[in-house]
């Protein structure tokens, strides 16, 4: 298997995915989802703060309508805030997509919207996105990926056109095959960070982050963390960083599309300070 082309911020997800998936640290997080073989299906997600007792949540709804080429998705946040988008495939030329993009708040009367261009073949995949702000300040926010024989360079950032200022650019090159992959990250604030990733049996998965404030006397960071199935259907997660703080993960698929993981955080340079966390999550898939 061969690097391909993926969007700016898919690189290195694989290791990424590593340091996140089932760490809902200091919550409970529900997630429900279905899709049909046509691409309709839902997605209704809810995130219970343990500590302060808030309560969060989403409704997402997609609708594919089969020989057009087009999808429809609607969301709907516990803030009752509304995005809707639109998209169309391969209608202008083959690997072209267009979708246009709009926001809601009903309460508070404020609206954005945007148009969203991407085109994809066997070795790009660049996105340009127009989006209009509340305040009626556009923005474009293009993104870019090469690959070639497992190699892959991107940039991402975004630009006032009043102004013609570039702001945030980042820019990231690396090398991924099936069971590995290697990205560096230079971004604006000139922090260079990289990442490992490696599958190192059918069972196991390891991956490393570091993050190094090039040029500037700040702390750098060096994280770990592994991903062991320990059989068919119990996984223990387990990362661990140099500021001591050690977080572990165990999860069961009971089947059916059923899975409930737990977690938990540690403190270990200062155990009696009380700021470790616990969490847990659960998804249901029909």
């Amino acid at each position: 298997m061969t690097a391909k082309p993926c969007k700016y911020q898919d690189i290195g997800k694989r290791s990424q995915d590593l340091f996140v998936k089932n760490f809902t640290l200091g919550a409970v997080k529900f997630n429900l989802k279905s899709q049909s073989q046509a691409g309709s299906g839902f997605i209704i997600e809810a995130f219970n703060e343990i500590e302060s007792g808030k309560v969060m949540g989403s409704g997402e709804f997609k609708n594919a309508f089969p020989g057009t080429n087009m999808n429809m998705s609607s969301k709907w946040f516990s803030d009752n805030t509304i995005s809707t988008e639109v998209t169309i495939n391969d209608k202008l030329f083959p690997g072209s997509r267009l979708g246009l993009l709009g926001k809601f708040d009903p309460k508070g009367g404020n609206m954005a919207g945007g148009v969203q261009a991407e085109y994809k073949n066997e070795f790009m995949l660049g996105v340009v996105e127009a989006s209009l702000t509340g305040d009626g300040k556009p923005m474009l926010s293009p993104s870019f990926v090469f690959t070639s024989d497992g190699w892959l360079a991107g940039m991402h950032c975004y630009v006032d056109p009043n102004s013609r200022k570039v702001d945030q650019p980042q820019f990231t090159a690396g090398y991924e095959t099936g069971n590995y992959s290697a990205f560096g990250l230079l971004n604006q604030r000139n922090e260079l960070m990289g990442s490992l990733y490696q599958k190192v049996s059918s069972t196991l998965e390891t991956g490393i982050l570091v993050k190094f404030p090039y040029g500037k006397a700040k702390e750098t960071t060096f994280q770990y963390a592994l991903n062991w199935a320990l059989d068919g259907s119990h996984r223990l997660q387990m990362k661990i960083n140099t500021r001591g703080q050690i977080s572990a993960a165990v999860s069961k698929n009971f089947g059916s599309g059923i899975s409930i993981s737990l977690c938990g955080h540690l403190e270990g340079k200062n155990i009696k300070a009380g700021a470790h966390k616990i969490g847990m999550g659960i998804e249901m898939e029909l």
